[in-house]
C-alpha cells in the first residue's frame, strides 16, 4: 500500500475544495487547432511538446489547450543562468546521513521494505483565488496534470508489490520556499526526489541531492547547466546535443553526408549548434576523416530573406536534406520554408527541424508536406495505440477529466523508477543503464552515465550526471506529425 502525505500550502473554506480539484480533477481549457487543408481535416495523432495538448474522449481527438505553464527550460535550451546560492540546510546535511562517512563513493544499493519518495512541483497553491472561484491558477497546471499521472502510476505500482510512502510538496516555484523544504525530515529522509521543474529550485534540490546521496529525478528540464559531478542525478529529458545525435542519426541511415546541409542564422549560438550535428556524423562514421555536411550560413536579416540563394545547395537527381537547429524566429523558419519551396522545383528535399516547429502557429502545414519535414521529439503519443487508449479510459474514470502529455510523462517516469527501485534498491541509478530500451506510453528511456568534469581515460568511472538520451524523430505525414518508421 501506498501512503500519500500532502504537504500543501494550507488552505480553508472554498480553498480546500480547490485543493481537492489541484490534486484530483485536472481542469483545462481548450482552443481550436490551426487549420488544415479542407480537403483532408486530420486531428494529429502525436500531440505537441510538454503538454500542449490533451485528449478529449467526448470528441476524440487531441486538442490544443490554453494552459500556461511555469517558465522552464522544457525545450527551450537557454543559455545557463547563474548559479543559485546553495540550499540552507540543517546540521544534519552536509554530505553524511548519520552514522554514515562520506568517502565520496556513492554507497552500496540497499533494499528495503519501504521506499521513501519526496515529490516537489510548483502547485502553486499560494496563487490560487479565494472564495467561491472555480477558477485554477494556469501556472499550477502543469504540476496537476504532471501529478495526476503520477498519482495513477503509484495506484498501480502499489498493486504490483512496491511499498512506497509519498509526501506531496508545493514549491510554489519560489526559491526561498523550496530552501525550507529542503529543511523538512520527509526531504532529508527521503530514498529518492522527483522534481522540481523551475532550473533555479532544481540547482538547490540536486546540491542537495548530492550531498545526501539521495537520487534526485529530473522530470522535464533538457539543461545540462544544472549540476556537475552528481551520480545522483537522473535527467529524463534529453539535451539538445542528444537532439542533435538523433536526428543525425537518422539522416545518415537514409542519405549520405555530401546531400546534407546544416542551416542557420547568422548567430553565435545557432553557428555553435553546427559542431553538434559535424560531432555526430564523424562518431556515426567511426572515423576523423569522414566527409563533413555543408553548411549554410544566413547573413540576410530581411523577412522574406530576398538575398539569399539557395538554389546551388540543391544535389541534382537527388535528394538534398536540409538541418536547421533553428527555433527561437518562426519568421526566419517560415521564409526559409518557402524559399526552398520556391527553389526545389522537381527536386526531392527534405527538412530536419526541431521540437519547437510544432508550436508554431503561422506556418502552412502545406509547407510541412511539401517538404517532407521531420522533428526531434521527447514526446510521442500514438493515441490509437491500445495502451493510450486504456490510459485515457482510466485516467478519465478517475479524474473526471482528460491527461495531458504531462500526465502521460509524470505516469511513465514514475513507473519506471518504481520499478527499477523494486528491482535495484535505494540507489538504483548505478545499475540504470542496464534497463535500456523499453517502451513506455511517451517515450523509451536509454540511460548512459555522462562524464564527470575529472573523467579520462585513467579515470571511466567519474558519473556527472545520468541522462536518458533516447530522442523521437516524427514525420508530417497525411497531414500531421507521426512517429517516423
Amino acid at each position: 500500500m501506498i501512503s500519500v502525505l500532502n504537504h500543501l500550502r494550507q488552505l480553508n473554506g472554498s480553498k480546500i475544495l480547490l485543493l481537492g480539484l489541484l490534486i484530483l480533477f485536472l481542469a483545462s481549457s481548450c482552443d481550436a487547432l490551426k487549420k488544415v487543408p479542407k480537403e483532408e481535416k486530420k486531428e494529429p495523432k502525436i500531440g505537441e511538446i510538454q503538454g500542449k495538448k490533451k485528449y478529449n474522449p467526448k470528441t476524440g481527438k487531441w486538442e490544443t489547450t490554453t494552459e500556461v505553464t511555469e517558465p522552464m527550460d522544457t525545450v527551450a535550451w537557454k543559455d545557463p543562468q547563474r548559479d543559485a546560492p546553495p540550499p540552507i540546510v540543517s546540521d544534519n546535511v552536509g554530505g553524511e546521513k548519520p552514522g554514515e562517512k562520506d568517502d565520496g563513493k556513492v554507497p552500496d544499493s540497499e533494499k528495503l521494505d519501504r521506499y521513501k519518495v519526496a515529490v516537489m512541483l510548483p502547485f502553486m497553491s499560494n496563487k490560487n483565488p479565494g472564495g467561491t472561484s472555480p477558477t485554477i491558477y494556469d501556472k499550477s497546471l502543469l504540476a496537476v496534470n504532471l501529478y495526476g499521472g503520477m498519482k495513477m502510476a503509484f495506484d498501480d505500482l502499489s498493486y504490483e508489490g512496491v511499498q512506497l510512502d509519498v509526501t506531496v510538496l508545493d514549491t510554489e516555484g519560489s526559491t526561498s520556499t523550496t530552501k525550507s523544504l529542503l529543511q523538512r525530515s520527509e526531504v532529508q529522509n527521503a530514498d529518492v526526489i522527483i522534481g522540481p521543474v523551475r532550473k533555479d529550485n532544481l540547482k538547490l534540490v540536486a546540491e542537495f541531492a548530492k550531498a545526501n546521496k539521495t537520487p534526485l529525478v529530473s522530470p522535464l528540464s533538457p539543461s545540462t547547466s544544472v549540476t556537475e559531478d552528481n551520480p545522483y542525478y537522473l535527467q529524463f529529458a534529453p539535451t539538445l546535443e542528444s537532439h542533435c545525435y538523433a536526428i543525425t542519426k537518422h539522416v545518415r541511415e537514409r542519405y549520405e553526408s555530401n546531400q546534407v546541409v546544416l542551416v542557420t542564422r547568422k548567430k553565435s549560438a545557432e553557428q555553435k549548434r553546427m559542431k553538434y550535428f559535424q560531432d555526430a556524423n564523424v562518431k556515426i562514421e567511426g572515423s576523423i576523416t569522414a566527409e563533413r555536411f555543408k553548411e549554410f550560413v544566413i547573413a540576410d536579416v530581411s523577412a522574406d530573406l530576398n538575398e539569399i540563394e539557395i538554389r546551388p545547395y540543391f544535389v541534382e537527381g537527388g535528394t538534398t536534406v536540409f538541418v536547421v537547429p533553428s527555433w527561437s524566429n518562426e519568421t526566419f523558419v517560415y521564409s526559409l520554408l518557402r524559399k526552398i519551396r520556391t527553389a526545389k522545383g522537381n527536386n526531392k528535399v527534405v527538412v530536419y527541424g526541431m521540437p519547437q516547429w510544432m508550436n508554431y502557429n503561422r506556418i502552412s502545414y502545406d509547407y510541412y508536406e511539401a517538404l517532407n519535414v521531420h522533428v526531434s521529439s521527447s514526446v510521442a503519443i500514438d493515441p490509437d495505440a491500445q495502451e493510450v487508449e486504456e490510459f485515457n479510459r482510466n485516467y478519465y474514470y478517475k479524474f473526471g477529466t482528460a491527461p495531458t502529455e504531462d500526465a502521460f510523462i509524470g505516469f511513465d517516469i514514475t513507473h519506471y523508477v518504481g520499478k527499477l527501485i523494486k528491482k535495484h534498491g535505494n540507489q538504483f541509478q548505478q545499475k540504470i543503464d542496464t534497463e535500456k530500451g523499453e517502451s513506455y506510453i511517451h517515450t523509451k528511456f536509454y540511460f548512459d552515465p555522462m562524464p564527470g568534469s575529472n573523467s579520462n581515460l585513467e579515470n571511466l568511472s567519474e558519473v556527472g550526471r545520468y541522462e536518458n538520451q533516447h530522442v523521437n524523430i516524427l514525420e508530417f505525414k497525411d497531414y500531421y506529425f507521426q512517429l517516423s518508421e
